[in-house]
């Protein structure tokens, strides 16, 4: 056998290289993933995914923003994948909608709100929030999000809130779904 044929040599595998007929090649700390019979722990799977890029597995279905009652919205269920470092991406579940509460518009300024899919390493989760804008009259828009290593948002939508409006329409709703 030839060395190209056993790239799975990983440091703590040379035992498995070996048994397979071949030479250790690759150097400590290379994983190559996924490979049966190989235990691999979070950092490698985090390591896999972190070659997606972060966003929606189908913008037909998947973390979809929709009025629901009021100031409400339901975001439903689905697929993404966050990647908040180069070493570092997480593919996210959500098998049930959910419905937020968004804050009671400005009786006098538009603001627009954001919401998004944020990972908080600390916690070690991820959840849906609402990041509330900042009312302005000439020109309002919606808040930044974040993207660093700790906290990092997707986000899925961007939704107007005209002064004293008391609910949310389809038509207030901008799907950012697709944007990187």
């Amino acid at each position: 056998p030839d060395r190209w044929h056993y790239p799975h040599c990983a440091a703590g595998h040379t035992g498995l290289a070996q048994e397979l007929g071949g030479d250790i090649l690759s150097t400590a700390g290379i994983v190559t993933y996924p490979l049966g019979g190989i235990t691999y722990d979070a950092e490698d799977a985090a390591a896999y995914f972190s070659t997606r890029t972060s966003g929606v597995f189908s913008t037909e279905e998947d973390f979809a923003v929709a009025p629901a009652e009021g100031t409400s919205v339901t975001v439903s269920g689905g697929r993404a994948w966050l990647h908040p470092s180069r070493w570092a991406g997480f593919s996210v579940t959500a098998r049930e909608d959910t419905t937020l509460t968004l804050p009671q518009a400005d009786s006098y300024l538009p603001r627009i709100d954001r919401i998004v899919l944020r990972y908080d390493a600390a916690a070690k989760k991820t959840s849906l929030q609402v990041l509330d804008g900042t009312p302005d009259s000439a020109a309002p828009a919606a808040p930044e999000i974040s993207r660093t290593e700790l906290v990092y948002d997707l986000c899925l939508a961007e939704i107007r809130r005209p002064a004293g409006s008391t609910s949310v329409t389809a038509a207030d709703i901008t799907d950012t779904r697709a944007d990187e």
